[in-house]
């Protein structure tokens, strides 16, 4: 393959998968969506079908390796995720270490203006937990009606960010290890 190509990144998970894609020259990444999916294999395939869509050459999933660099549970997971993914792909599938950018992401949505709280939920104030809580009220049964689903789709949306925005950092992490990314040694 001659001159710069995208490059797809996923944090792979067993409910959400976070993808971001580079710019065409391969040096910066971009959130590109969250894939849910039942299946590992449901997942891959909807991976595979976005990096085509995105005209992606490879693409980069993140390992989620424990702190001590030992393969754990939810690496296993994700690198059976990473052999459906090849076979559903065609081109060029790597891994690369992913530790701690699901807290850095969420760090970094803090930043934005996220507050954690309560049960470790991202919140955006007082004003939206009395509306929460008058939800509850008015459904008559606390996580019921459409007060409960608004909750639970904020809840899934805010994860669901979370998954991106680390996909997003996995993958600019990625694009700048690689020799000759930038020129003059660094952005």
């Amino acid at each position: 393959m001659s001159g710069p190509t995208r490059i797809l990144g996923c944090d792979y998970g067993e409910r959400r998968t976070g993808v971001a894609v580079s710019d065409p020259t391969g040096r910066i990444a971009f959130p590109a969506g969250v894939v849910e999916a039942r299946t590992a294999a449901e997942a891959a395939r909807r991976v595979a079908a976005l990096a085509a869509e995105r005209e992606a050459a490879e693409i980069v999933v993140g390992m989620p390796l424990l702190l001590s660099g030992e393969v754990g549970e939810q690496a296993r997971a994700t690198e059976a995720f990473v052999e459906l993914l090849k076979a559903a792909f065609g081109g060029p599938v790597r891994t690369w270490d992913e530790r701690l950018t699901s807290a850095q992401s969420q760090r970094a949505l803090d930043e934005m203006g996220a507050r954690r709280g309560p049960g470790g939920r991202a919140e955006r104030g007082r004003a939206d937990r009395d509306r929460a809580d008058r939800g509850r009220a008015d459904s008559g049964r606390a996580g019921r009606g459409r007060a409960g689903k608004a909750r639970a789709d904020k809840v899934r949306g805010e994860k669901g960010r979370v998954d991106e925005v680390a996909a997003t950092l996995l993958l600019q992490s990625y694009l700048d290890s690689r020799p000759g990314a930038w020129p003059s040694g660094g952005p």
